[in-house]
């Protein structure tokens, strides 16, 4: 159908049609990423690609996918590689040691998933299930290093003299 339409700019812009969440961490045949990803890719698209936007994890969840296939690289990796390490953003990353747990506000008691206070661990059910990593959330960091991040926007992407973003 139209999902040979959808494009990377369509999953960007949240105009791809995919479904904008599901709940996949509350059904058993859920076990981790493939299954999730899988679940994407089978599911009938809500909308006609580029008809309209809707804000999508799974559109989210689908991309992270894709540049890991074409990088090689997991977006953990990437994300260190390309910004964290690059902007001195020493305080950001994806699943924290326990060591840093001190420093980390918890997020919410959680009643309904992990029965239990979320606390170092990404909050976004889904995102948990397929191990704490993804495009869209489980991202850890401190104010500082956000703001050596917004810095380098502000700086038209170039941070201390050296271009990040074109």
């Amino acid at each position: 159908g139209d999902k040979k339409n959808v494009t990377i700019r369509h999953l960007l812009t949240h105009s791809s049609g995919i479904k904008p969440y599901h709940r996949f961490f509350m059904e058993e045949k859920f076990a981790d990423r493939q299954d999730v990803s899988n679940a994407i890719i089978a599911m009938d698209l809500e909308f006609q690609p580029g008809s309209k936007y809707s804000y999508s994890d799974l559109g989210m969840i689908l991309l992270m996918e894709i540049s890991e296939i074409v990088s090689r690289r997991s977006l953990n990796e990437m994300t260190k590689t390309w910004l964290f390490m690059p902007l001195s953003m020493n305080s950001t990353m994806y699943i924290p040691e326990k060591v840093l747990l001190s420093r980390i506000v918890p997020t919410e008691f959680d009643s309904l998933y992990r029965s239990g206070l979320v606390h170092g661990v990404v909050h976004d059910e889904n995102t948990h299930l397929i191990g704490g990593v993804s495009s869209h959330a489980g991202l850890f960091s401190t104010a500082e290093n956000l703001a050596n991040y917004a810095q380098m926007l502000i700086n038209n992407g170039t941070w201390l003299g050296k271009r990040i973003f074109t």
